[in-house]
Order: structure tokens, then C-alpha cells, then sequence
């Protein structure tokens, strides 16, 4: 069974709604449509685009992040230290 909401194709959960429209309803707001969400930004064989300025860089210019599937940070090297990351006490 799908969403209730007309343009919504995810399945139903409660009440005939989807997770994301039911909680719209639960909390008093009125239903919308559901933003695209786009979990990574765009990247190729020879680079990708920086989170910060939002520019198209090779991939030596960011530096690397083994945590990351990418293996490199979001931001460029140029833009690394211009927003340095809080530290918190």
C-alpha cells in the first residue's frame, strides 16, 4: 500500500501516510511534498565539487579522509582553512 498523499510513492506506514507525512501530520503541520535529498555531491573520476564554494575541483586539491568513501574531505584545500572546524570545552 502506498501514501495517502497524492504525490507520494513511498509505502504506508500509519494511518495510510508514509514515515516522513505522517510525522508532518503529527505535528499539526499541513502535508507538502517531500524534498529531493542528494546524500552526495557531485564527484567523477577526476574530481568533485566542494561543499563550501561550491566549485568543481581535481582531486589533489582536497585533502585526504579515510573515514570518508571517497577517501577525501568535503571541503576543498582551499576553503580547509577559511571555516576551521569548533572546538568545543
Amino acid at each position: 500500500m502506498k501514501c495517502k498523499f497524492e504525490e507520494c510513492d513511498k509505502p504506508a506506514k500509519g494511518l495510510g501516510l508514509c514515515t516522513s507525512h505522517y510525522s508532518q501530520q503529527r505535528r499539526g503541520h499541513e502535508l507538502t511534498p517531500l524534498r529531493g535529498y542528494n546524500r552526495s555531491p557531485y564527484k567523477d573520476e577526476n574530481g568533485k565539487v566542494c561543499t563550501k564554494c561550491n566549485e568543481y575541483r581535481k582531486w589533489d586539491e582536497f585533502y585526504d579522509n579515510p573515514k570518508t568513501t571517497d577517501k577525501k574531505h568535503s571541503r576543498c584545500s582551499v576553503c580547509w582553512p577559511r571555516y576551521p572546524r569548533k572546538l568545543t570545552t
